[in-house]
């Protein structure tokens, strides 16, 4: 398995795999850039240093290894990490409001990802 795929073991309840790929979050008012640091089959750990509030839903786009376009999905905040001066650090997100198909989109590109690896997406 490569390095950027390795499963973060946990209670969860789905397998997380390390991916660094950016990522777009649309919010409210505002676009903020950020880095996806892991992903599963139900949401994403996203590095970004701006004030989420916990259980809001935000629409974030990212391409996907060997996809041609960049992806829209919702997700729920589930948590924000904080420093030690209790800065947002990252959040964590679950998918949600996805229909069967983009589900299944968002499974099937992992899967390719974990049989290829990962490849750097530029903005």
């Amino acid at each position: 398995m490569l390095p950027a795929m390795q499963a973060v073991q946990n209670q969860r309840a789905h397998p997380r795999f390390l991916y660094r790929q950016p990522v777009l979050m649309h919010l409210s008012d505002d676009e903020v850039y950020g880095e996806t640091c892991d992903l599963s089959a139900g949401g994403l750990f996203v590095s970004l240093d701006v004030e989420l509030k916990q259980h809001s839903t935000v629409k974030f786009s990212l391409r996907f290894d060997g996809a041609n376009t960049r992806a829209e999905y919702l997700a729920r905040v589930v948590h924000v990490r904080r420093d030690a001066d209790g800065k947002p650090t990252g959040a964590g997100f679950e998918l949600v409001a996805t229909t069967p198909e983009s589900r299944l989109a968002w499974v099937r590109q992992m899967h390719w990802i974990q049989e290829h690896g990962a490849q750097a997406d530029d903005f």
